[in-house]
């Protein structure tokens, strides 16, 4: 087989299916094996919120399809535009972590964190406009199935949130400002 049907220099006088070869027939036994096109590595990059209340984490499942699928993961945005939309006028505080470089087969993928600390009074509602997910101690949290490179990120995200040189300043963006001027009682009477 392989020692035997070279690309470059195919040695049909000792190969034991000549007979049968489709490509000694044709006349162009050094035109095979073809070799597969390697596939075009894609590059993805999405917004991940990280959502904290207190000693709780907002996570959500995945779907059963695709990319780490029946994961518990964080709450992704297509962008760190329609996140930072998406929180915009929220009660609490955000910050941009230093994003999380992962490589799939076939992917390159940046996932950027926001960290929001939901103040107790606006959980409830937030929890409502996320759909779908849960609230976790952090040990829980930490015990479900997630993605490998979502578990490093969490273990490893309470320390950096409290190291102030681990923070990437957020690019000058005037929602977070008017989010945390705006009180709870609108973001609550909003949603």
């Amino acid at each position: 087989g392989a020692t035997v049907c070279l690309a470059r220099a195919p040695r049909c006088d000792v190969c034991p299916l000549a007979g049968d070869c489709a490509a000694r027939r044709a006349g162009r036994p050094e035109a095979f094996p073809v070799r597969a096109q390697r596939a075009q590595r894609q590059r993805r990059a999405h917004a991940l919120l990280w959502l904290t209340q207190g000693a709780r984490w907002w996570l959500v499942q995945r779907p059963q399809r695709g990319v780490w699928a029946g994961l518990w993961s964080l709450p992704e945005f297509a962008s760190a535009a329609e996140l930072e939309a998406f929180v915009c006028g929220w009660p609490g505080t955000g910050q941009w972590l230093p994003p999380l470089e992962h490589r799939l087969t076939h992917v390159d993928w940046t996932l950027q964190p926001l960290h929001w600390r939901m103040p107790a009074r606006g959980a409830a509602a937030a929890a409502r406009m996320l759909g779908p997910g849960r609230w976790f101690a952090i040990e829980d949290a930490l015990a479900l199935g997630l993605p490998a490179p979502v578990r490093r990120w969490l273990e490893a995200a309470p320390r950096c949130a409290a190291e102030p040189r681990c923070l990437r300043r957020p690019e000058s963006r005037a929602c977070f400002a008017s989010a945390q001027a705006q009180s709870a009682t609108t973001f609550l009477s909003r949603r």
